[in-house]
């Protein structure tokens, strides 16, 4: 089902998501403890199992300030539909979710006992030109070489790369699998043009790509330094 065709619940539970970014289609392990969001998962599996997920900004925040919890995160997130659900002895919940499409936040209706907004659906440009294809490709191909250079990141994933023909889709795959700073990401989550996504993935994968090689090249040295001393 393509972004397009999603049809999203007029208001949502607002689940709020630290130190990551989900983007739409992927797949995504949340673990609940806090009792007002496992009332928001209990809440949102009685309806229709679809919650908002949206990043936690990083802001400095002290414990006097009167901030509302929706100045604390983005506007900008995912609509996550629930596909499986654990509880625990200790009340605790894991959830697995898929991500299914880029929303906003238009409105807030309730911060109590969990935060409750009016969203809006993010329709995603469609790009299938030449120079959208070009640089889907590029990106691909550089990515390919970071899963060879990496220590966490799974062959598997290079099939799945592979086999990817739509430009948004590959974007979000990859930047879901890149280890770089939150802001950077939501920056891609909140573009709806497949081919400027690809554009900055294409930078941030190049330095990536440089920052590992870098790591390689010290490591050969190092090996290599080592030996030395202990051939003397």
């Amino acid at each position: 089902q393509s972004q397009q065709n999603v049809a999203l619940p007029a208001t949502m539970p607002i689940l709020p998501i630290s130190e990551a970014v989900i983007f739409p289609y992927m797949m995504v392990p949340l673990v609940l403890s806090d009792t007002n969001l496992v009332r928001l998962a209990d809440d949102c599996l009685a309806r229709d199992k679809i919650l908002g997920a949206f990043s936690q900004r990083d802001i400095e925040v002290d414990e006097d300030d009167d901030v509302a919890d929706s100045e604390l995160i983005y506007h900008v997130g995912t609509a996550v539909k629930i596909q499986k659900m654990l509880r625990f002895p200790d009340g605790s919940m894991r959830l697995l979710g898929q991500g299914v499409a880029r929303c906003r936040i238009t409105d807030f209706v309730a911060d109590d006992p969990y935060m409750l907004a009016k969203v809006e659906l993010i329709e995603e440009d469609v790009q299938d030109d030449s120079r959208t294809l070009a640089y889907m490709r590029g990106v691909a191909n550089n990515f390919l070489k970071i899963i060879d250079a990496s220590e966490t990141l799974s062959d598997e994933l290079k099939v799945v790369v592979m086999n990817i023909d739509d430009p948004g889709r590959l974007a979000d795959l990859i930047a879901t699998n890149l280890d770089v700073e939150v802001d950077e990401k939501q920056k891609m989550l909140e573009e709806k043009s497949p081919r400027k996504r690809l554009q900055m993935l294409s930078k941030i994968v190049m330095r990536e790509l440089d920052v590992l090689e870098l790591g390689q090249k010290l490591q050969t040295r190092v090996r290599k330094s080592i030996d030395k001393d202990q051939r003397e």
